[in-house]
């Protein structure tokens, strides 16, 4: 055979694979959807979907033994969702204290209320490192595909910490989508017959052979406490009167993801849990004692956004669907409860469901 016919017999063959590869992307693929409409791909920053993860987690709990820690998310990215439920949803939206990267599963306060509240399917929409503004994105582009708001009769939005970041004007990755690779790469990862399918066998043989994944990135951004909480800490003092033209930028973002709630979601109870961190002991709404060892301005500042919170929810007169619950005003979670400064234990997290507990069943 000569050269240009062995060229061409590449070439149709080549021609013939690459037709056969697109054929099945589209038959196979989640791409139909796009063509039926302008092409609108948006993700949601550091959400994971369709994966089981399992890691020993020794090195946050300062722990001489295993500490294995089973985190799994179904095919739509959620935690603790029952697919074969055919209950009322209690929909759980917040950052990494929602999410509980490091309590394993059936330990988190959504698995407590499973089990403490039967007549609902508590599941966990929870993401690390998102805010108010991401909430509305995964309002908008995630939850309301994923779920049938019918079905969904609460959304408990678990939130402060991330929401400081707003208050200062900044957003970060956690907020807006990131950079093109993983734009790309979360882009195929979604939709690409092949490459899901290639990725779920990875996924498969890695667990299998027990391979320790490199979690420099997760130990740089949960590490085990250093340091005790001060006994009685730093009294501050709010003392600039809070108006909703305080912080314009926060005001705009918090009253569209109660907007957006409310439009998507719009037979669903909407609880807002301003939520308890240990190391600042509230006095009241603009008294508090920060306990951190380091300098800190979480306290301060969870006190602003807090008010900033109840004045939102005040001017814009939303019905009684909507409620804040102050639990920073609480001690709930107590010293020993979080393995940082911020994150839950399992003892922690039964803490926030016991709280929660007692608000659904009032």
């Amino acid at each position: 055979m000569n050269k240009k016919k062995t060229a061409k017999l590449i070439s149709i063959n080549l021609l013939l694979f690459i037709f056969f590869t697109v054929f099945i992307e589209l038959l196979l693929g989640k791409w139909r959807k796009y063509l039926k409409s302008d092409f609108n791909y948006v993700q949601i920053p550091a959400l994971i979907k369709d994966s089981v993860l399992k890691y020993d987690g020794r090195w946050i709990y300062s722990s001489s033994e295993p500490f294995p820690i089973v985190y799994s998310r179904d095919k739509s990215g959620y935690r603790s969702k029952d697919p074969y439920s055919q209950k009322k949803i209690i929909l759980t939206i917040g950052g990494s204290t929602t999410d509980n990267r490091f309590v394993t599963d059936g330990e988190t306060w959504q698995d407590y209320l499973d089990k403490k509240i039967t007549d609902f399917d508590f599941i966990n929409g929870g993401v690390d490192g998102q805010s108010s503004y991401g909430h509305t994105k995964s309002i908008i582009n995630w939850h309301s595909k994923a779920l049938n708001n019918k079905n969904v009769s609460v959304i408990i939005f678990y939130i402060g910490i991330n929401d400081i970041r707003i208050l200062n004007n900044k957003l970060t990755d956690y907020d807006y989508a990131q950079s093109p690779q993983i734009y790309l790469k979360n882009l195929l990862k979604d939709n690409s017959f092949f490459v899901r399918r290639t990725l779920k066998l990875r996924n498969k043989l890695y667990y299998y052979f027990n391979y320790i994944k490199d979690i420099e990135d997760l130990i740089n951004s949960h590490s085990a406490r250093k340091l005790e909480f001060l006994d009685k800490g730093i009294r501050y003092e709010l003392k600039e009167e809070i108006k909703l033209s305080s912080y314009p930028t926060y005001k705009v973002i918090f009253s569209n993801l109660i907007k957006a709630s409310k439009h998507y979601f719009p037979e669903s109870r909407i609880i807002i849990i301003q939520q308890q961190i240990p190391g600042c002991r509230f006095i009241n709404k603009k008294i508090t004692y920060d306990r951190h060892p380091y300098q800190s301005n979480y306290c301060l500042d969870l006190a602003k956004l807090f008010n900033m919170q109840d004045l939102v929810v005040s001017d814009f007169a939303f019905n009684d669907r909507v409620m804040i619950f102050p639990m920073y005003l609480k001690e709930i979670l107590k010293d020993n409860d979080v393995y940082d400064y911020v994150h839950t234990n399992s003892k922690g997290s039964k803490r926030i469901g016991e709280y929660i507990e007692s608000i659904i069943s009032k």
